[in-house]
């Protein structure tokens, strides 16, 4: 038995070694019983492994840091809607435990599945806490699924509130809706967490779908009633899930209240089985690779095909002065009646068009890029020790690709409507003083 135990050990180590798609094959065969095809995916299943090996836009790193991803949320629908963070360490042995309340959640900001639920500090068991982290802070969750965007989040363990409902229960449902290219297909609600776990599917309209997943079977037995903050739930992961192809977005609700849980790109990895198995396909077909916003693109290789299938791509050029983006001039439907809005960092329409007075803007309100964070970052760099450029990016596929970096915007000829606009973004540039 101990000679088998050190093979295993053996295995999983050599297991971890794998270049990525080789570590993926082995275990989707081990759990589906057949190697996936990655060249033509067809299935969920399979279509999540693609996205693991294909679609990596730094953003999801920010998306799945359950420190980083507050804030990131919080900008995009609220703080309202955040679960109140209590204290974030860098080691275990640094939680101030004292400062903690009653209760209270840890978990460490890169792992997943580890969690410690505090009902009662008095009784709490503080070593045991600490070891627990410390364990959670060494295990590398990439390795062991291969979800590329936790490779490169910050190790740290951060304290939460405890969620409870009106009866002091902390067994909340969890509802974790499915979007494919920002609209919500159907819902999971997850129950009885600590006793039995199970969790049924529903579609938008709270009919329950005849599917589940097999480690954590349905029941449906169970009756649920139709949460009243459904349709608001359903809103806010659309806006959370705009420009991606497919995301899971998770919420509690509770008391009339809606809280952020988490937002997933690879539901178990993509290595849990449905039931009954023709699910799969079914849902796989919800997911649409190789194509995005007008353009096809080769994300094996990273490029951008121009080939339009759809109208062209929007243009963000970003206005920044020494060194930081202020506005950003966005660019529409250049086949047709090209339009141009300008907004500011906090993505609030001006009043202000331009470069030339026969373009139009206001039309429709331009939806906040979901990259928009990162797109700043970018600028920043990109514009550091300058008194003033331009930089154009795109977003495509919650990619950000560089256009052009503009140091004369219509070569400093062109006309902004209303016209004083040309002296308040002048009064921007600050331009060094000349040497005596």
């Amino acid at each position: 038995m101990k000679t088998d135990s050190k093979l295993k050990a053996l295995f999983y180590k050599l297991m971890l070694l794998l270049p990525d798609k080789w570590y993926i094959m082995l275990k989707f065969y081990k759990n589906f019983g057949r190697f996936p095809n990655l060249k033509s995916p067809i299935t969920f299943s399979e279509k999540i492994q693609w996205l693991k090996l294909h679609d990596r836009n730094p953003l999801y790193t920010t998306m799945v840091d359950k420190y980083e991803a507050k804030k990131y949320v919080a900008d995009i629908i609220g703080e309202e809607y955040i679960i109140p963070t209590l204290g974030v360490w860098d080691k275990a042995e640094d939680i101030d435990f004292d400062a903690l309340p009653d209760q209270f959640v840890l978990k460490a900001t890169h792992d997943s599945g580890r969690v410690i639920i505090c009902r009662d500090k008095s009784t709490l068991d503080r070593n045991l806490a600490i070891e627990e982290m410390k364990q959670s802070l060494k295990r590398d969750f990439y390795s062991v699924t291969r979800e590329w965007p936790y490779k490169n989040v910050p190790r740290r363990i951060i304290a939460e509130q405890l969620l409870v409902d009106e009866t002091g229960t902390d067994d909340i449902k969890d509802y974790k809706l499915f979007c494919f290219d920002g609209n919500v297909k159907f819902l999971k609600v997850d129950f009885n967490r600590f006793i039995q776990h199970r969790a049924n599917y529903f579609d938008k309209d709270w009919n329950l779908l005849e599917f589940g997943e097999k480690v954590c079977p349905p029941d449906p037995k169970v009756i649920m009633q139709r949460p009243d903050g459904l349709a608001e739930m359903i809103g806010l992961a659309e806006e959370l899930s705009k420009s991606l192809r497919f995301a899971r977005t998770d919420f509690y609700y509770l008391n009339n209240d809606i809280y952020f849980g988490e937002i997933t790109f690879y539901p178990s990895s993509g290595f849990g089985p449905f039931i009954p198995e023709g699910w799969d396909e079914r849902l796989g077909k919800l997911i649409k690779l190789n194509r995005w916003g007008g353009y096809l693109i080769d994300y094996k290789q990273h490029k951008l095909l121009l080939k339009p299938i759809q109208p062209d791509l929007s243009d963000y050029k970003f206005f920044c002065f020494g060194g930081e983006p202020v506005y950003c001039q966005v660019i529409r439907d250049r086949r047709s009646t090209e339009t141009i809005d300008f907004y500011d960092m906090n993505w609030e329409h001006q009043e202000f068009c331009g470069l030339n007075p026969v373009t139009r803007n206001g039309l429709t309100p331009v939806a906040r890029p979901a990259t928009l964070e990162m797109m700043r970052q970018i600028c920043r760099k990109l514009a550091k020790g300058k008194p003033f450029v331009r930089i154009d990016l795109y977003e495509v596929s919650g990619k950000v690709y560089f256009g052009e970096v503009t140091f004369y915007p219509m070569s400093g000829m062109g006309t902004f409507t209303p016209n004083r606009w040309n002296s308040v973004l002048g009064e921007l540039i600050h331009l060094p003083k000349e040497e005596s």
